[in-house]
């Protein structure tokens, strides 16, 4: 996927589908939608999210950010939240010291942000961690397996968009070295969190939203 696409495009990209697929099985308004500032996102992580609860949305994003910073694991603004960190996907021509093991050239990955931001003190990744240790958060990295970007201007296909769990990420990911998600490929699509690789949990988003095996399940609370 070239330079040109951002993570802002890619979300707009696949909003209404999403919104649609949350909407089938959730029913309309029983999840809010969140689309922080890039100013809360330095303290919240994720880009986009769906989340039951009956406290104001400035409340509800004061309390996951200091739930965050103090590192805590309960949280009583919310019952139930899906969040997502959208990531541009790359195709590397050539395998390099950062190739997982088994990987061919082409193949695809997305880069994850480890650099402590001197406002929080953690890293985007470091926080999403963090989001997905609260009890009712589901987090996860959206990552578009786009081969023809042609299809940017299309309905979205939720074929294409790879959900990877942040909490099946090794604990190992610091900023003493870069780290990715990694795929084989648009169609063998098995993740890999690398430097050092190590598999990931993740799904197709149709998988995911739509299949009774994988999709989010609505939740009394």
């Amino acid at each position: 996927m070239g330079e040109e696409v951002t993570e802002v495009l890619l979300e707009l990209h696949y909003h209404r589908a999403i919104v649609d697929a949350f909407a089938a099985v959730f029913g309309a308004r029983f999840l809010r939608m969140l689309k922080p500032s890039t100013q809360r996102e330095v303290w919240v992580g994720f880009d986009q999210g769906w989340v039951n609860t009956s406290v104001s949305t400035a409340d509800l994003y004061a309390a996951l950010s200091n739930t965050i910073s103090s590192g805590g694991t309960q949280s009583n603004a919310f019952h139930l939240g899906y969040f997502l960190q959208f990531k541009v996907v790359h195709t590397l021509a050539r395998r390099s010291r950062l190739t997982p093991t088994g990987f061919v050239a082409p193949y695809l990955r997305s880069e994850l942000s480890v650099w402590r931001n001197p406002r929080t003190e953690l890293s985007q990744h470091e926080t999403l961690c963090r989001l997905a240790s609260i009890q009712g958060a589901e987090v996860y990295y959206a990552c578009p397996l786009l081969v023809d970007i042609d299809a940017i201007y299309e309905y979205p296909d939720l074929n294409t968009l790879q959900i990877v769990d942040v909490r099946s990420a090794p604990p190992n990911i610091d900023d003493a070295d870069r780290h990715f998600i990694a795929f084989q490929s648009a169609t063998a699509v098995a993740p890999q969190w690398c430097s050092e690789p190590h598999p990931a949990k993740g799904w197709r988003c149709s998988e995911w939203t739509r299949d009774e095996t994988f999709r989010p399940r609505r939740r009394e609370g």
